[in-house]
């Protein structure tokens, strides 16, 4: 059947496993303090903590390229979406924009 796996896939899906398991941690412990550092400086520049639709950050301040991603923070996926000429959109105004933690 399609949905069987040969010798090769299962030994690269060890492997994988095998890796995730290994270097998962290992990063987890490089990347928490950066990570928090970032938020604390955002928390302190930007106030991302506390800000809202009508003043939210938009971009990464650092580079000014990258948008930030609101919807897979504070259950925001789950807005209910509105229809604007015949389309089903994202309801940004019903986002919650605050970052409450560095993990978000």
């Amino acid at each position: 059947p399609p949905g069987d796996l040969n010798d090769e896939k299962k030994r690269w899906l060890i492997v994988g496993i095998c890796l995730h398991s290994i270097i998962s941690p290992l990063l987890r412990k490089y990347v928490d303090p950066i990570v928090s550092t970032l938020y604390n400086s955002l928390v302190s520049s930007d106030s991302i903590d506390t800000q809202g639709y009508y003043r939210y950050l938009k971009k990464y301040p650092a580079t000014n390229r990258y948008f930030l991603n609101y919807e897979s923070i504070n259950n925001n996926r789950n807005v209910p979406k509105r229809k604007i000429n015949n389309k089903w959109l994202n309801d940004y105004q019903n986002y919650d924009y605050r970052v409450k933690s560095h993990v978000d």
